[in-house]
């Protein structure tokens, strides 16, 4: 005799789902650092958002920059049923600043609803703002009139931003005390591990000894 068939319950799709969200839940754990955010389709300045970092673990979401003293915590509730899926998420905590006000805390216990696309180490996330929450849920991952994008980037530990940075390159721009100086012999860097060659036409070969730190705020390299 072979197996009996049983037919798939409720019960059995929610325990299915759960384990998918939790499997999600997993991949997005770990330290993200913020590199674009488009409000109502303007996109701020690269400088504004440098510090600002997301902790997810679990269902719950750190939020800090340069300014917190206490980190904004946010409940996160994904779905991943509809295409793009569902990221949605609720302020439980609202975190203290430096010397000025969390301009956040009038979303505190308010369910903020959106989207996100997760591909590798880059999080694409796109949120209903906190004057237009009463329109519901953005229909696609693109900012717009009551819309907000916020593109992100998993921070790496040491060894795997070596890795990430290994191979060639060449210098296509130089500054010097905040002026771009021309160069004709510009120089090519070959880094391999924690070890930079330095290559430039009519100086010798040089070696620089590489250390990073991509946790902080801005990352810091130092030779």
């Amino acid at each position: 005799h072979g197996p009996v068939p049983a037919r798939v319950t409720s019960d059995d799709k929610k325990e299915k789902d759960g384990d998918a969200i939790a499997k999600e839940l997993k991949a997005l754990e770990g330290k993200w650092r913020i590199v674009k955010v488009e409000a109502d389709g303007k996109e701020i300045p690269a400088d504004a958002i440098a510090s600002g970092r997301w902790t997810i673990k679990g269902d719950r979401i750190e939020v800090t920059d340069e300014f917190t003293d206490e980190a904004t915590v946010l409940k996160l509730a994904i779905s991943l049923d509809a295409n793009p899926k569902h990221f949605d998420t609720t302020m439980i905590i609202v975190g203290k600043q430096k010397a000025i006000e969390n301009e956040g805390a009038g979303l505190k216990d308010k369910l903020v609803p959106g989207l996100y696309k997760r591909d590798g180490d880059t999080l694409t996330v796109c949120m209903r703002s906190a004057d237009k929450l009463d329109d519901g849920r953005p229909k696609e991952l693109k900012a717009g009139e009551g819309v907000n994008l916020v593109v992100l980037e998993r921070v790496k530990d040491e060894q795997e931003e070596l890795q990430a940075l290994a191979g060639e390159w060449k210098t296509v721009r130089e500054y010097v005390s905040g002026k771009e100086v021309r160069n004709e012999a510009m120089a090519r860097w070959i880094i391999n591990g924690a070890e930079i060659i330095s290559k430039s036409e009519g100086d010798p070969e040089g070696k620089l000894a590489l250390k990073l730190d991509p946790a902080a705020i801005p990352q810091a390299i130092d030779l």
